[in-house]
């Protein structure tokens, strides 16, 4: 009885050590095929304020947009921006529940990236790691006039339409 009892303590602490630990993700098992590059000219810190889609006015508040060589923060969102194997959105969707809360849990935090041309520019766009539906957020590099030269911006857009949503510059005050 007392061997019993021991094997099932070390089964209980093995599988609490498990879960405190989580093992490392082989990345390739959901369609990660490696770490997405973002565009020279987007890299850096940007400050936007947003349009509101129904009254057309844009609102008070100031976000941040930073963008760095493999990772993306808007409005205190972080992700990895990866290559996304254009095959793991089926397989997700062909998992059991288990399984699908099993890769959300293993991709938290990672968003695909690819480039799209509209209108002349050059977009950055960005969808959730298992999205199946929805253009996701678009992010492109153009100049602007501001207080009456062209500055640098970061055009916003979203959806089908590549509605925007607003432009993003170096500094608050821009802004």
């Amino acid at each position: 009885m007392k061997k019993l009892w021991m094997a099932l303590a070390t089964l209980l602490a093995t599988v609490g050590v498990m879960t405190l630990h989580p093992q490392k993700v082989d990345a390739a098992s959901y369609g990660n095929l490696g770490e997405y590059t973002t565009p020279v000219e987007l890299r850096g810190t940007w400050y936007y304020r947003q349009v509101d889609p129904m009254t057309n006015k844009l609102s008070k508040k100031i976000y941040k947009l930073r963008v760095l060589a493999h990772t993306i923060e808007d409005a205190n969102e972080f992700a990895y921006v990866y290559v996304n194997d254009e095959n793991s959105v089926g397989d997700f969707l062909k998992m059991t529940s288990e399984e699908r809360k099993q890769a959300e849990y293993a991709t938290k935090g990672w968003v695909r990236g690819q480039r799209v041309m509209h209108d002349g520019i050059n977009y950055l766009n960005i969808k959730g790691w298992f999205q199946s539906s929805g253009s996701g957020e678009y992010y492109g590099f153009t100049m602007k006039k501001k207080n009456g030269k062209m500055v640098p911006a970061v055009r916003i857009a979203h959806g089908a339409g590549f509605w925007v949503t607003g432009y993003a510059y170096r500094s608050k005050d821009l802004a």
